[in-house]
């Protein structure tokens, strides 16, 4: 029971026993001793209750101690991907070795999943797809750009591959 609720029923025993009491004068004694006992048992009903409701209910210091749930696992090629294409600039090397082979299986994906070309099988129709924007990175040419790959020619790349 809520304190609130405790302290109510309290007031209205009291009121009760304070009405009985001038109503019969002869019993005021023994009705002044029902109200206390009524009293006393609704207190270690409270108290009771706020106990058992304390040791049921954990604090949030407690919640705030036990072990968070595990987060589900990054894929390595994700990781390794945001670790490789996060920086701003990269040198042709760079390109070559950690973007363009995630650039090639993304292009090599699509082509086979939304266009039924396989590059292996008919290089011809994937040039004429991917044209020459997206068909250097496939055939291994070197990038459009003099010595810097930058973020946002990747960026751009991306799209397009998007549009496939």
């Amino acid at each position: 029971m809520k304190l609130w609720r405790a302290a109510a029923v309290s007031a209205v025993v009291v009121v009760a026993a304070y009405v009985v009491g001038n109503v019969i004068p002869g019993h005021r004694a023994t009705i002044v001793a029902i109200a206390v006992l009524l009293l006393f048992a609704g207190g270690l009903l409270t108290l009771t209750g706020s106990l058992v409701g304390m040791r049921e209910r954990r604090s949030r210091f407690e919640r705030l101690l036990e072990d968070p749930a595990p987060a589900p696992a990054r894929p390595r090629d994700l990781l390794r991907l945001e670790r490789s294409a996060g920086w701003s600039v990269y040198s042709i090397v760079d390109f070559d070795l950690r973007v363009r082979p995630v650039l090639d299986r993304i292009i090599r994906h699509r082509l086979q999943e939304h266009r039924h070309v396989d590059v292996e099988a008919s290089p011809a129709e994937a040039r004429r797809i991917l044209g020459e924007r997206l068909g250097w990175i496939v055939s291994g040419e070197r990038p459009p750009v003099e010595r810097l790959v930058r973020s946002s020619d990747i960026e751009r790349f991306v799209t397009e591959i998007e549009a496939l």
